[in-house]
This record gives structure tokens, C-alpha cells and sequence, in this order.
């Protein structure tokens, strides 16, 4: 059993689909929710890294085509699946699926060990610059929440200390004139201030 879902063991034979260790990495760095499992927004990101976007229907489709439980999700059997269908050659020509295969396939016994390494070193590689630049934009929207945040605080202290030196409104009970004439000495000063700076 694979300790990420109940499943069959993968086993080295000619019926059953041999893993590679870029299949089993695949359904861990594309899967951003930590849940064990492939949504919609995972693969379609998971394609756009492997430089092969498809559209939201043939997303759709690629579930479906391999989505055992009807929950539109892969789950790590449903995954492993979609390779075991490409070698029983299951899957529809050019369909999102047999792309993705395409894509992580390598010949180890004609590349050798150092050539599967760096393929999947090259992959791990544009995973990774596709990460940074995504880290950059989020860091830059980031510092402009932030810098709208200050801008927002500033904006209310300054109400704050502006309604210090407004009179206040005529609503105040009739027992707070001296307080209603200290506000109204402190607007003229600070309106007198304000003119002197101008």
C-alpha cells in the first residue's frame, strides 16, 4: 500500500505501469492544498508549468477521464492511473492526459541514470523559476496591501486629530458650554495656525 491513498502496490511488471520517481514528485509539488489530491486549479497550473495549458473543459475532461470516485479530483491512484492507462495506450490521442504523459516520459535505459537525473534536475529547475517569479508577484501585491494598509491608518489618525480641533455639534447638552467655548478658542487657533503656515 502507498502511504498517500489505499491503493494497489506498483510493481515492475509488463501489465502494470513501472513509476518513476518524477511521477511520484509530480503529485507533490503540484499539489499546493497539502490534501493528497489534484483539484481543478492544481492541474491546470500543474499544465501551464509543463508549458502545456488547456483550456477549462479539457481540464474538466482530463478528470474525468480518469476520476474513478466522481469527486473531480485526482487522488494518488487516479494519478498513477493516467500512466498506466498511457502505456496500455487507453488514452485519447493529443487529449490533456497523454500530453502530460508525453511530458514527464524519459527512456532511462537509453538515456542511462545521469540522463534521467537531469532531466528531472531540468524540470525540478523550471518548477522552481516558475515559483520565483510567482513568490516576486506575491510580494509585490503584498507591499501594495501593505503600503494602501498605512495609507489607510494615516488617512485615520489624521480624521482623528482633525475632529479634535472641529467644534462639536450643536447636540451637546446645554451643561457642556464651557467645554463647547474651549473647543470653539481651539478651531480659531488652529484655524489662526493654519492661515500663519500658509
Amino acid at each position: 500500500m502507498c502511504s498517500l491513498c489505499p491503493c494497489e502496490p506498483v510493481k515492475n511488471r509488463g501489465d502494470v505501469l513501472s513509476l518513476s520517481l518524477g511521477d511520484v514528485l509530480s503529485l507533490s509539488l503540484f499539489d499546493a492544498g497539502k490534501d493528497n489530491y489534484i483539484d481543478l486549479m492544481e492541474l491546470k497550473l500543474m499544465m501551464e508549468k509543463l508549458e502545456a495549458p488547456q483550456t477549462h473543459l479539457g481540464l474538466k475532461n482530463m478528470i474525468k477521464e480518469v476520476d474513478e470516485d466522481l469527486d473531480n479530483r485526482l487522488s494518488f491512484r487516479e494519478f498513477l492511473l493516467i500512466f498506466r492507462k498511457a502505456a496500455a495506450g487507453e488514452l485519447v490521442q493529443d487529449s490533456g492526459l497523454e500530453v502530460l504523459t508525453r511530458l514527464s516520459e524519459i527512456d532511462v535505459g537509453a538515456e542511462g541514470v545521469k540522463g534521467a537525473k537531469t532531466f528531472f534536475e531540468a524540470k525540478v529547475q523550471a518548477i522552481n523559476e516558475g515559483n520565483r517569479f510567482e513568490a516576486e508577484i506575491r510580494q509585490e501585491q503584498e507591499s501594495k496591501k501593505q503600503q494602501a494598509e498605512e495609507q489607510k491608518q494615516r488617512r485615520a489618525a489624521f480624521k482623528e486629530l482633525q475632529s479634535a480641533f472641529n467644534p462639536p455639534s450643536k447636540s451637546c447638552s446645554p451643561s457642556s458650554s464651557k467645554l463647547q467655548s474651549a473647543f470653539k478658542e481651539l478651531h480659531s487657533v488652529f484655524k489662526e495656525l493654519q492661515s500663519a503656515f500658509k
